[in-house]
């Protein structure tokens, strides 16, 4: 089927969708609705032609670092598969390279090769997650969005303000206290905080050894933003609360993750 075939028959299905809706489609607003329509949903579902291989190209660069390479907050616009609705919101993507770096840009047309289909936001996840890890061989890839959809906030349960978080890790961000460390440290960097936990709950997060640089990358800098402390600790003076037993253990030592954020 040619382009110009494929655009009249969606054009005329939309033409068909207005009249079943009660609508006069020869009325001026109406009269080159079912074309534009048409070409709007060829460009939102365009990665439906697109590959991998076709959006990398060339843009592999060799690289010693073993460092996590972070990008967030890429925008995505997708529709559901379910109604046909649009969903949107944030896309963060980490990846400890193995030799080789991918050029920036390149994750960011990615994410939007698989947000122009008809989706669903985990399937949509984890195809970025394996298509980083395919490209570059990575240690390890980890990937995060925080979307909202419309198909349950102007339909349906009516909910605005919900935002649907999904996740998806391979290679070194899964399994073990290491991975842990390590999707710990991805949350810190891309803004997704760390809650509070016990002490010994915090230790398995990001175990000692992680802390102290024995794992290459895990160890997150004291800068990155964190929840603020709820537990009574002060950040700012150097020692624990009075009140502050979630971070602190009763020696007075602090807990990694408190530590890594800066509660000391």
């Amino acid at each position: 089927m040619t382009e110009a075939e494929r655009l009249a028959r969606m054009s005329d299905a939309v033409r068909t969708l207005l009249e079943c809706l009660g609508e006069d489609v020869s009325r001026e607003g109406l009269v080159k609705t079912p074309q534009r329509m048409a070409k709007a949903l060829l460009a939102c579902t365009a990665g439906y032609h697109e590959t991998v291989e076709s959006v990398v190209k060339d843009a592999l660069f060799e690289c010693t670092s073993e460092e996590m390479v972070v990008v967030r907050d890429i925008d995505c616009f997708s529709m559901c598969e379910h109604h046909v609705l649009p969903w949107f919101g944030k896309v963060h993507i980490a990846y400890l390279p193995a030799g080789r770096v991918l050029g920036l840009s390149k994750l960011a047309r990615l994410t939007d090769m698989y947000a122009k289909r008809l989706q669903i936001q985990e399937r949509f996840t984890q195809q970025i997650a394996e298509a980083v890890q395919a490209a570059t061989g990575a240690l390890g890839v980890a990937v995060r969005a925080d979307c909202t959809h419309m198909c349950m906030t102007m339909r349906g349960v009516e909910k605005p303000g919900a935002i649907t978080t999904t996740s998806h890790f391979t290679g070194a961000f899964r399994g073990g206290d290491a991975s842990a460390a390590l999707r710990v440290e991805f949350l810190l960097r891309t803004g997704g905080g760390v809650v509070a936990t016990p002490a010994g709950a915090a230790a398995l997060l990001m175990p000692p050894a992680a802390v102290g640089g024995g794992v290459a990358g895990v160890a997150p800098p004291a800068s990155l933003p964190v929840a603020a402390c709820t537990a009574g600790s002060d950040p700012d003076s150097g020692r624990a609360g009075d009140s502050c037993s979630s971070c602190h253990a009763a020696d007075g030592s602090v807990a990694p993750v408190a530590a890594a954020s800066g509660c000391r």
